[in-house]
């Protein structure tokens, strides 16, 4: 995030250092600031026309040009400049570890009034959805493909200390059959796996590409690599570490923003689907959009059965999937007050009738449950 921003502001400062004061009037600060970024946009033509009589060569020069830009990074946040302009929501990013490549969405911050109590029939859910941050979200669920070849990754000895162990291994869609493509979603694995794979992600993404993502999922300073029944307290007790910039599943907020987004003013009402804006997939009164089968696997069309991912309609920030085909963990516990409930699961999956995919329908489970009908994807701080 730092070099981003300062990748931002250099872009930003060039624009002022070559353009007339006056031609800012176009865009102003708050009132209150405005005499205070005036100041500093003459501070810094002044700064650049002594870089140019003296290359810069004073200390001095560096490090009042070093205070300034300290000034404007204090300025520019509050202006919505960094936090959630810099990408239009559904801007998408290619990763790689090994030879496999996945794309994530950017999702914004954002806060809503979510209807998962009337959905879900439960008045323990939060009526309100509030996500401070922007984040990328996995464009599509977690494939086969993926889940593999980080599992392999993860678990081979050359680890060495660093190894990790699963509980489950997963499985190629519902049934494993090895002739199945391999972009279908991983399903089998219980929340301890998903987790605990989300670090082992990190940790291969960094060892491929040179970076230093820190793990979301620690526990008393140790990152957790362990999600088998014999760790399960500590998986259990983990603490997510909202500053990390690694992979991480979602929470049940930042799933939800990225189901029900249409244009960051309006929001999915949770009888619908994903994507599908005309209207639910099942009402009382026979009321039903007759297009929610284009965004959704469900019981209607996907066979009984999986499907490779990403072969419906996207939703509005171009993620796939988010109704249908498999469930999702989210990083939640469904009632943080009673862990027994268990920790969320969402979206429907293959074998959901129409009234069942339902984008504000919330489910729990154990998180040692798995299933071939639940799978996840995963999210990632800016």
């Amino acid at each position: 995030m730092k070099l981003r921003l300062r990748t931002v502001l250099a872009v930003f400062l060039v624009c002022i250092l070559v353009v007339p004061v006056f031609a800012y009037s176009a865009w102003q600060p708050e009132e209150s600031s405005t005499d205070n970024l005036g100041e500093l946009v003459l501070e810094l033509r002044s700064a650049y026309e002594l870089a140019a009589e003296n290359r810069a060569g004073s200390p001095d020069f560096l490090q009042d040009l070093e205070d300034l830009v300290e000034r404007f990074e204090a300025l520019l946040p509050s202006r919505g400049l960094i936090s959630n302009s810099f990408y239009q929501p559904g801007a998408s990013s290619d990763h790689a570890v090994g030879d496999v490549v996945f794309a994530m969405r950017y999702a914004p911050s954002a806060s809503f009034k979510s209807d998962d109590p009337a959905i879900s029939n439960n008045d323990q859910l939060p009526a309100f959805v509030q996500v401070n941050a922007p984040f990328w979200i996995s464009e599509t669920e977690v494939t086969y493909e993926l889940w593999r070849d980080v599992y392999e990754w993860a678990i081979h000895e050359a680890r060495g200390a660093r190894q990790y162990r699963f509980q489950n291994p997963g499985r190629r869609g519902k049934t494993g059959r090895e002739d199945l493509s391999d972009q279908q979603p991983a399903t089998a694995m219980n929340w301890r796996d998903a987790m605990v794979w989300c670090n082992a992600l990190t940790e291969y993404y960094n060892a491929a590409n040179g970076t230093s993502l820190a793990c979301a999922y620690t526990h008393q300073g140790q990152v957790v690599r362990d999600s088998t029944h014999a760790n399960w307290t500590v998986c259990d007790a983990v603490l997510a570490d909202e500053s990390a910039t690694g992979f991480r599943l979602p929470t049940n907020a930042q799933w939800q923003l990225a189901a029900r987004y249409i244009d960051g003013t309006s929001w999915l009402p949770g009888d619908h689907v994903s994507g599908d804006t005309s209207g639910p997939s099942w009402s009382a009164d026979g009321r039903r959009s007759e297009a929610f089968g284009d965004y959704a696997w469900y019981w209607s069309n996907s066979g009984r059965t999986t499907q490779a991912v990403g072969r419906r309609l996207p939703n509005a920030l171009g993620v796939y999937d988010m109704s249908g085909n498999v469930l999702e963990w989210c990083f939640d516990w469904i009632d943080p007050q009673s862990v027994a409930l268990g920790r969320i699961y969402r979206g429907g999956y293959y074998g959901n009738v129409e009234g069942e995919m339902f984008v504000g329908s919330v489910n729990a489970g154990s998180p040692d449950y798995f299933n071939w009908m639940v799978g996840f994807r995963f999210v990632k701080g800016l």
